[in-house]
C-alpha cells in the first residue's frame, strides 16, 4: 500500500512532468539515502561551493608564486575520491600607475589541505603543466598591463581549471602568483576612485565537484 501511494505520488501529471511537490518528493528520497551517492551516473553535479569574498588586498609580485590572502579560499570535502573538481575564478585587479606595460606576472590555481597555513602544503593541481625545463608548473597563465603607468590599467583574470584530488578529505582550493616585477595592485578594487569609469568587485572562486 505505501510503494502504491509512493508511485502515485511520483507519477507524471497530464503535461507528461512531475508536479513540483512530487519533484520535492523525489528529492527527499534521495536525500534519504535511497540512492547512494556512489550510484550516480558520470556527469552528475554532485556539490557546488562558492567563495566570493570583499576583502581587498594590496600585493606587490616576486618571483616566487605567492598565495595574496587566505580569504581567496573555497572549501570542499568531495563525496566521492574519484570526482572531478573544476575550478572557476574571477578576481578583478586594479593597478596604481607604477606597473610598466612589459612587467610580466603568472598565476595559478592550488589545492591545499583544509587548514593549512598561508603557503604551506600548496600543491599544484591535475590540470598544471607538465616539467618543460626551466619553465615553471603553473594551473593558469600569465597577464601584463595593458597600458603601463596609469591608474586605470584593468589586471583582471579569469581561470578555469580542473583537479582528481583523490581524496574524500577536506581540501581548499585557492590561487597563487608571481613574476618579475610590477605592482603594487589592488585585489577587488581599481587604485584609483573615480565615479565614471573605477570599481570594486568581489572575489569569485567556485569548486564544483562532477561525478565520473
Amino acid at each position: 500500500m505505501t510503494k502504491a501511494r509512493d508511485l502515485a505520488r511520483l507519477s507524471p501529471n497530464s503535461s507528461g512532468l512531475l508536479p513540483d511537490a512530487n519533484l520535492a518528493a523525489l528529492a527527499a528520497s534521495k536525500l534519504s539515502g535511497s540512492v547512494p551517492v556512489g550510484n550516480l551516473p558520470a556527469g552528475t553535479v554532485l556539490q557546488v561551493k562558492v567563495c566570493n569574498t570583499s576583502v581587498n588586498t594590496s600585493a606587490t609580485t616576486n618571483s616566487t608564486q605567492t598565495e595574496l590572502n587566505t580569504a581567496y579560499r573555497v572549501s570542499i570535502t568531495p563525496l566521492r575520491s574519484n570526482s572531478l573538481i573544476l575550478l572557476e575564478y574571477f578576481v578583478p585587479m586594479g593597478a596604481n600607475g607604477s606597473w610598466s606595460a612589459n612587467w610580466l606576472v603568472d598565476y595559478s590555481a592550488v589545492r591545499m589541505p583544509a587548514g593549512a597555513a598561508l603557503n604551506t602544503s600548496l600543491s599544484l593541481i591535475s590540470s598544471a603543466g607538465d616539467a618543460n625545463d626551466a619553465r615553471k608548473r603553473l594551473a593558469g597563465s600569465g597577464m601584463r598591463s595593458s597600458n603601463g603607468y596609469d591608474l586605470n590599467d584593468q589586471l583582471t583574470w579569469n581561470l578555469t581549471a580542473v583537479d582528481y584530488p583523490n581524496t574524500t578529505s577536506a581540501l581548499q582550493y585557492g590561487f597563487t602568483w608571481g613574476g618579475e616585477g610590477g605592482g603594487p595592485v589592488i585585489v577587488g578594487q581599481t587604485s584609483s576612485n573615480d565615479g565614471a569609469w573605477a570599481y570594486d568587485a568581489n572575489i569569485v572562486i567556485i569548486a564544483t565537484e562532477i561525478a565520473v
